[in-house]
């Protein structure tokens, strides 16, 4: 079995099938990552997602994204991946503006929608961007 793996590194213009999801003030592709400059109000969202329809049922994937926040004001990012809405890593608060990873784990079973979602309704100032993602066969279905 050939092995899996597509990295979406957002250069140029190019999403790669992944979609801003509306309505978010301000998020962008931009210099090469995906930038989230937020406003006031309701932050707490799925920020981007992809739907998938050819990878192999009964196998273990994983999902790694990196991500910094761009300033050091009001409240932290707080982010996490999901599949088909069942959270899939840990959150992830961004606390400087490093780059960091977060990865997630799923076994695909069907029909298959990974994302990334800000669980805080947080305020003009938890900026962040994100780059990087990967998704990747872990195994070859002989668990």
């Amino acid at each position: 079995m050939t092995q899996f793996a597509e990295h979406t590194s957002f250069e140029g213009s190019e999403m790669n099938g992944w979609a801003l999801v509306a309505p978010l003030l301000g998020a962008k592709h931009a210099n090469n990552v995906l930038s989230f400059p937020t406003h006031a109000g309701d932050n707490k969202k799925t920020l981007v997602q992809k739907t998938y329809t050819k990878l192999t049922a009964n196998h273990r994937y994983s999902f790694t994204i990196r991500a910094r926040r761009t300033t050091n004001v009001k409240a932290y990012a707080v982010l996490a991946l999901y599949a088909n809405d069942v959270c899939i890593s840990a959150a992830l608060e961004l606390k400087n503006r490093e780059w960091v990873s977060l990865q997630g784990h799923f076994v695909h079973e069907g029909p298959l929608t990974l994302s990334v979602r800000n669980r805080v309704e947080g305020s003009g100032g938890n900026d962040f961007e994100l780059d990087d993602f990967i998704v990747a066969l872990e195994d070859d279905g002989n668990r």
